[in-house]
């Protein structure tokens, strides 16, 4: 009831209406059993709004809570509860395993609200959160607290981090495709039996006392099937608009991504992977626009390092490197901008040491070369000076000595020389 309230009418209006009720009944309030005190504690603004862009309150809704006291022990034993126990008793309505999270549903959104009464669980009891997520949240990550009132546990989470650490295993990518690809199965599997069932005529009273097992089993998984991808494809809050827009995307995406041909695969593939990075790309704090960057990056490299034809090989090898070069040329604290330089020299080097034709392999050993001389003169401490200067001079005696024409194999075959003899052969040449 809380939540409701402070979701569809803001602070000011409540505020504005205990007035106006105090205001309008001085008779109750002068006879002394007036609660108005504690009902304007209860339900003065709390800061949260749903317009669009509005930043959620800190410690918000366990601040809100907290405003009565109730007894810690009495929360942590109807906690214990509901995590443990099938109180509504239906699991024996849905006898299959995987739709036990279906059953529970009731209670988890219970769970889910009473949790913020003790928030301690949710900060730093990794145990006992792994435990409610493993049993109530496996294959889901959007629950319905009432009606027309769904939370998606990602944003309502992503500030405790033990809940957010337990739920991470729910939002893996293997799992998230394996909750897809099987509810789109579902809706092309159960098609058919339902449209044996609903035709006119066919469900008379003897058909259904005859039928009652099959019937209860494409019901259930009707029920079940549906409920998920309402609760996956519903419309959030507008603060939450991002987060639906993913779930429009991923409501198009399930639709695609059903079970297709093998020729078809890479874009069922494709189509998962994009529903992946785009829920990992949304908005983030400051904090996290790094993460943010590397994900928008890793969706550019991984559709374009997807399975290419023979002919494409070295595209697609291309891409691969250029996708780990990419992830190791980010902005770097000043302290690792050694790091990043050669990071850029190694963009450059396997760039230009993929492999060439024959008649090309004298200027990729010369990379090759190039690449370890380039990554053994960077910038060195004073007590590595001499090393470094006679990497230069190691460098451009490398340079200068590579294979050259039968003309020039004289000097060629000067390249096991010493620097100092190096240097008096050249002399003596000019």
């Amino acid at each position: 009831m809380l939540l409701i309230i402070d979701t569809r009418i803001e602070g000011i209006i409540r505020e504005r209406i205990l007035v106006s009720y105090y205001r309008y009944s001085a008779q109750k309030a002068a006879a002394g059993d007036s609660n108005i005190d504690d009902v304007c504690k209860l339900l003065r603004s709390t800061g949260f709004s749903n317009a669009p862009g509005a930043k959620r309150p800190p410690n918000y809704p366990e601040s809100y809570f907290n405003r009565v006291h109730i007894n810690s022990d009495f929360i942590n034993m109807v906690i214990g509860r509901l995590r443990s126990d099938d109180i509504y008793n239906q699991i024996s309505a849905y006898p299959l395993p995987e739709h036990r999270s279906t059953a529970l549903a009731t209670q988890a959104s219970m769970l889910y609200v009473i949790l913020y009464f003790e928030p301690e669980i949710l900060h730093n009891q990794q145990a006992k959160m792994r435990e409610i997520v493993d049993k109530h949240f496996p294959d889901n990550w959007v629950i319905s607290v009432y009606m027309g009132m769904p939370v998606n546990l990602l944003d309502a989470w992503s500030t405790y981090k033990a809940a957010s650490t337990a739920l991470n295993n729910t939002l893996e990518t293997g799992n998230v495709r394996e909750q897809a690809t099987k509810y789109a199965n579902k809706v092309v599997k159960l098609h058919t039996p339902l449209e044996k069932y609903l035709k006119e005529g066919v469900l008379t009273e003897e058909f259904v006392l005859d039928n009652i097992p099959k019937m209860m089993n494409v019901m259930r998984d009707s029920n079940v099937t549906l409920r998920w991808l309402m609760l996956h494809t519903s419309t959030l809050s507008p603060s939450k608009c991002m987060m639906r827009d993913s779930n429009v995307t991923l409501w198009w995406l399930m639709l695609h991504t059903s079970a297709l041909s093998p020729s078809k695969c890479m874009m069922r593939d494709s189509n998962v992977t994009l529903w992946w990075l785009m829920l990992h790309t949304s908005a983030l704090s400051p904090s996290k626009c790094a993460m943010r960057d590397s994900n928008v990056t890793l969706q550019w490299l991984m559709l374009h390092t997807s399975a290419l034809s023979p002919s494409k090989c070295v595209m697609r090898d291309s891409n691969v490197t250029l996708q780990w070069l990419m992830l190791h040329t980010s902005a770097v604290s000043p302290s690792k901008c050694v790091m990043r330089d050669s990071n850029v020299t190694l963009q450059w080097l396997m760039l230009h040491t993929s492999a060439l034709s024959p008649s090309k392999c004298v200027m990729r050993d010369s990379n090759v070369t190039l690449q370890w001389l380039m990554l053994h003169t960077s910038a060195l401490s004073p007590i590595k000076c001499v090393m470094r200067d006679s990497n230069v001079t190691l460098r451009w005696l490398m340079l200068h000595t590579s294979a050259l024409s039968p003309s020039k194999c004289v000097m060629r075959g000067q390249q096991c020389y010493s620097p100092v003899a190096y240097v008096a052969y050249i002399s003596s040449l000019s």
